[in-house]
C-alpha cells in the first residue's frame, strides 16, 4: 500500500492570524511495509544447469523489534518508583505493536494495570471533537468562518466576530473556564457528583472577560470546545456522544472508546488519582462536565486507532486535514486546528495530549508514522503527573524513547 506524504514543515514563529493555517502541510503517516529477502544463485559461466542441493536460498528473516521492550519497561518501572501508580504505554509501526505497562489500576486493591485498560483520555478528545466539525464542513453544513453568533446567537460576547476556526485554533479571545476555582471547588470538597452543564461552563467564562480580541493571540481555552460541542449539536439536531458514535467509534470499530455524560464508570478503567502531598486522592468519579474537550474514555489500542486514522487521512478529507495541522515553532506547543505538534530527537510528532480529573495522557504519530500512545492514572492540580517533578521528566522521557526507540 503506498501513502502520500507531506513534506514536515520547518521552523519558523507561530502566527495568530486563522490564514496561516490554509499554508500548513499536513504529515501523512507512511506504512512501512517489512519485506523479506530470499537471495538466489545464478547460472555457473559454462550455463551447466544447477542442482538442487547446490542451490542455497535464504532464510526469511523475522521483522526486527519495533522498541527495545525491556528497557522501555525499565523505565515505566521507574515512573512508578516515582509516585505515579499505574502506566499503560504504546508502541505500533506499521503492523506490529507493542503494550507495556508498570504499577496498578486501583491502588486500594493493587489491581496490576491491564494493557486493555481505559482511561479518561482527558483533552486527547479534542481532535475527535475538531473531526466531527470538519466532516460537517466537508458536508456544508458548517464552515470554518461562521460565526458563532450564526448557531448560537448571544452567547458570548463578540460571538459576531468569532469564527469556528478561532474557536478549534484556541484564537477566539475567550477566557478558559478552568481559571476560576469555582468550577473545581464541589470536587475538591468531595461532590463528585456536582454538575456543570457546558452552557454554566461558557457563563463563568464569560464573566472571566477575554483574554484578547478574536483572532489576535493564541490562549488554550476549553470553552473553546465547548462552544464548537453545541454549535454541532446546533447544527446536526442530535447530541454530540451520539455523533461520536455514529462517525467515529463506530466507522473505526473502535469498541473500546465511549463518550462519557455521567458518573457510571467503564468496568475497565483504571482508577485515577489527584496527587497532593504525595497521598493520592482516588477522583476516578468525578463529573465528567469536561465534555467536548475531554470527555472520551479509550484504551491505548483503541486511541492510536483513532489518531492513526485521522493523521492517515481516514476520518476527514486532506484539504481539511492540512488546515488541521499545526505550524512548529519555537519555544511553544504549537496548535492547529484541534492538533498539537512536538519536536522529537527523531523528528516531529503530531497529536494530542489532556490531563483531568487524576489522569494524564498523550497520543502522537511520528512524522514517518511510527505512533505511541501514553495513559497515567495520576495528575495534580497544577497538571503536574506527579509531585515529584522528576515524575514529569520521566514521562517525557518514555515518550522519547518509545518513539524514537
Amino acid at each position: 500500500m503506498k501513502l502520500q506524504t507531506h513534506p514536515v514543515p520547518s521552523l519558523h514563529n507561530l502566527a495568530v492570524s486563522p490564514a496561516r493555517r490554509s499554508t500548513t502541510v499536513a504529515a501523512a503517516l507512511v506504512a512501512a511495509a517489512l519485506l523479506a529477502g530470499v537471495g538466489c544463485s545464478s547460472a555457473s559461466s559454462d550455463a551447466t544447469p544447477i542442482s538442487t542441493a547446490s542451490t542455497t536460498t535464504a532464510a526469511i528473516e523475522p521483522a526486527p523489534p519495533i522498541v527495545d521492550q525491556a528497557a522501555l519497561q525499565t523505565e515505566l518501572d521507574d515512573l512508578v518508583a516515582l509516585g505515579v501508580p499505574g502506566v499503560v504505554v504504546m508502541v505500533r509501526d506499521g503492523d506490529q505493536s507493542v503494550v507495556l505497562t508498570a504499577g496498578v489500576s486501583d491502588l486500594e486493591a493493587g489491581t496490576p494495570m491491564s494493557p486493555g485498560a481505559t482511561f479518561r483520555v482527558a483533552s486527547i478528545t479534542k481532535p475527535y471533537t475538531a473531526s466531527i466539525v470538519m466532516q460537517l464542513v466537508a458536508e456544508g453544513t458548517l464552515g470554518l468562518d461562521d460565526t458563532i453568533e450564526q448557531w448560537l446567537p448571544g452567547i458570548v460576547t463578540d460571538a459576531d466576530q468569532i469564527t469556528i476556526r478561532l474557536l478549534l485554533g484556541h484564537t477566539s479571545g475567550i477566557a478558559d473556564y478552568f481559571n476560576e476555582p469555582a468550577v473545581l471547588e464541589p470536587y475538591l470538597e468531595g461532590d463528585y457528583d456536582y454538575v456543570w452543564t457546558p452552557r454554566q461552563l461558557i457563563e463563568i467564562a464569560e464573566q472571566l472577560g477575554a483574554t484578547s480580541e478574536p483572532g489576535t493571540e493564541s490562549s488554550y481555552s476549553n470553552t473553546n470546545y465547548a462552544i464548537a460541542g453545541l454549535i454541532v449539536e446546533q447544527a446536526t439536531g442530535h447530541t454530540l456522544g451520539d455523533e461520536m458514535q455514529t462517525r467515529i467509534f463506530d466507522e473505526l470499530d473502535l469498541a473500546n472508546t465511549t463518550f462519557a455524560t455521567d458518573t457510571t464508570l467503564d468496568p475497565h478503567m483504571a482508577h485515577g488519582y489527584s496527587m497532593g502531598n504525595g497521598d493520592p486522592i482516588d477522583t476516578t468519579g468525578v463529573y465528567p462536565f469536561a465534555w467536548a474537550a475531554g470527555n472520551i474514555v479509550s484504551d491505548a489500542a483503541d486511541t492510536a486507532t483513532f489518531y492513526g486514522a485521522l493523521l492517515g487521512g481516514d476520518v476527514i478529507e486532506p484539504a481539511l486535514l492540512d488546515e488541521m495541522m499545526p505550524i512548529i515553532a519555537d519555544d511553544v506547543v504549537p496548535y492547529g486546528l484541534g492538533l498539537m505538534a512536538w519536536e522529537l530527537p527523531c523528528g516531529v510528532a503530531y497529536g494530542h495530549d489532556g490531563g483531568f480529573a487524576g489522569y494524564s495522557t498523550r497520543s502522537l504519530v511520528l512524522d514517518d508514522g511510527r505512533q505511541v500512545v501514553i495513559l497515567a492514572n495520576s495528575i495534580t492540580i497544577d497538571d503536574h503527573l506527579a509531585t515529584d517533578p522528576a515524575a514529569d521528566a520521566q514521562y517525557n522521557a518514555i515518550i522519547d524513547s518509545a518513539m524514537c526507540g
